[in-house]
């Protein structure tokens, strides 16, 4: 699966803007729609590439309908 710049530039530049230091697809609407633009897998691929020392990647299922998926990046 291909590396996707798009993805990198759009969390980092919105992780930026958070006073939470925490983005997701269920709070950020530049973030979501990564979700509805790219595959699960080219998503993936990319925010394994972000230094795990710098970021925590984690992937959930939301509980209110079982078909929905996203993901959160927070700056540690």
């Amino acid at each position: 699966m291909p590396f996707r710049q798009e993805i990198i530039d759009v969390v980092l530049s919105e992780l930026a803007k958070s006073s939470t230091n925490t983005v997701g697809t269920d709070r950020n609407k530049k973030v979501g729609k990564l979700w509805t633009t790219y595959s699960k897998s080219d998503i993936e691929d990319t925010l394994a590439t972000l230094d795990n020392r710098q970021y925590e990647v984690r992937y959930y299922r939301s509980f209110e309908m079982d078909t929905k998926y996203g993901f959160g990046v927070r700056r540690r």
